[in-house]
């Protein structure tokens, strides 16, 4: 599809907060201190980041671009640039009045950064060419676009955003929070998890599992990711996830002899079709051969499915590895497609995860699952049967089911997202904005009941998640001890 570019002028600040000045944000734009107060004018809702809710008041200045408008809050009239004490409670009152306009708002806080985009057509599926301005520094470019397959017709959608230089002809890298330094970034729904962070949690939980089978400074087994609230065209769009994205530079792969594949559909494995995986990297000049590689794999294990190939071609301990993460997870969406094979100068080949939103207890639409499934990886599904793999599987599973594999420890990483969200308030807020029934429309063969149609909120996910992630941990060790 031709890409169409439009113009639109976007602002990042010290909290990574997108910004467009037109005239009528001029007239509204506000800020206390040094960050902005972010207005949705439809619901009369405003919010404004903190770092913490520790502090019960703070004080403030109250600062804007028009010297015109005037902050009533507590019955108090405060002019621009004038200094008042703010309580820091779950919701505080505040009105603007402007050249005889006024308007009252509620006020919530966050502890959660914002990110505000102002776009032209944010539900097209166009490429749209942003100014961005990242603290002080001069406007940079960058590009916006809807990602995604199924995800892509959900009413809330997920992004794509790339950083470009001055001339609009190459990428420029820059860190967002303490993440890496790149020029492509996601801005992920996470429409049909209800916790919004299975995806995020068990990326981390990857990587505390598994090292990279090379030598590497920087590389890492899965991407990183932080939650953030999004403000769209002036309108609150709730909680999104920003997210690297998987390339070679993240696992840190060779530049010349660095290969990396994605699966991205299941009919590879059920009609042995290899044309299914994409070539990721290399891109140019060197993919005739990197997919001489592949097939050239994937004909010998179709060949000769025994351990003893499966250990000349695979990182055993990486696939066992990514094997027990399926496993203790249940991810039903990720041993046919949705995920990467990567093979580095120094290592053979080894299994990458991507988008583990259908996790923890629950399918790729959302719908729940029990606890009692095997999850096995079927291009190299005859190894997986071999008493070598079997013993290799039950041993590292013995080394992790009593700490980073356990119930606890992974409830733990969740909580420490959960909670989060939770004492901000992003999650009643992203709740409120979302639990209308509605969901796009598109070809699948399953029962299309809504997402939320079981009727669960934020609070219940987590309760389902540890009482089904309790049950599948039982049932797992049962599983692998063979009994």
């Amino acid at each position: 599809m031709k890409k169409i570019f439009l113009f639109l002028i976007i602002v990042l600040n010290v909290s990574c907060v997108f910004y467009q000045e037109n005239e009528k944000d001029i007239k509204w734009k506000i800020n206390f201190g040094e960050n902005k107060v972010y207005l949705d004018d439809d619901k009369a809702e405003a919010l404004y980041y903190i770092k913490n809710k520790e502090e019960e008041e703070i004080t403030l200045k109250f600062t804007s671009v028009n010297q015109n408008i005037e902050l009533i809050y507590e019955n108090n009239k405060i002019l621009v640039n004038e200094n008042f004490n703010l309580k820091i409670s779950n919701q505080e009152n505040i009105t603007l009045k402007n050249n005889g306009y006024e308007k009252e708002y509620k006020l919530s806080f966050t502890t959660i950064p914002i990110i505000e985009i102002n776009s032209p057509n944010p539900s097209d599926e166009l490429e749209k060419l942003s100014l961005i301005k990242i603290e002080n520094n001069p406007k940079v470019p960058m590009t916006m676009e809807i990602r995604g397959q199924t995800s892509a017709y959900y009413p809330k959608k997920p992004y794509n955003i790339e950083f470009l230089d001055d001339d609009l002809k190459d990428s420029k890298n820059y860190t967002l929070f303490d993440m890496r330094k790149d020029d492509d970034w996601m801005i992920d729904a996470a429409y049909v998890d209800k916790s919004l962070i299975r995806n995020r949690v068990s990326n981390d939980l990857f990587n505390e599992i598994n090292e990279l089978p090379y030598k590497t400074k920087k590389g890492k087994s899965a991407i990183d990711g932080k939650p953030i609230e999004l403000f769209l065209n002036g309108n609150y769009e709730g909680i999104y996830i920003l997210s690297e994205k998987m390339d070679r530079k993240l696992l840190d792969l060779d530049k010349k002899y660095g290969r990396l594949y994605k699966a991205s559909s299941e009919k590879l494995h059920r009609n042995k079709i290899y044309t299914h995986f994409e070539m990721k990297y290399p891109k140019e000049n060197l993919q005739d051969k990197g997919f001489e590689e592949l097939t050239a794999m994937l004909d010998s294990i179709k060949k000769d499915g025994s351990f003893d190939n499966f250990e000349k071609l695979f990182e055993v301990e990486q696939v066992i590895n990514y094997h027990l993460l399926l496993l203790i997870l249940s991810a039903t969406d990720n041993f046919e497609k949705n995920y990467f094979l990567a093979k580095d100068e120094e290592s053979k080949f080894f299994f990458v995860p991507w988008d583990l939103d259908a996790t923890l207890g629950k399918r790729f639409d959302g719908v729940k699952i029990d606890e009692k499934r095997w999850i096995i990886l079927p291009i190299i599904s005859e190894a997986l049967k071999s008493i070598q793999y079997k013993d290799l599987l039950k041993k590292r599973w013995d080394e992790l089911k009593g700490n980073k594999l356990s119930v606890e420890y992974i409830l733990e990483i969740f909580d420490n997202y959960y909670l989060k969200l939770l004492e901000s308030g992003a999650y009643q807020r992203n709740y409120q904005k979302w639990k209308i029934e509605q969901r796009g429309s598109f070809d699948y063969d399953f029962d299309a009941k809504d997402i939320y149609a079981d009727e669960d909120n934020y609070i219940e996910d987590r309760e389902y998640i540890q009482k089904w992630l309790q049950q599948r941990y039982i049932w797992l060790d049962n599983k692998i001890k063979g009994e």
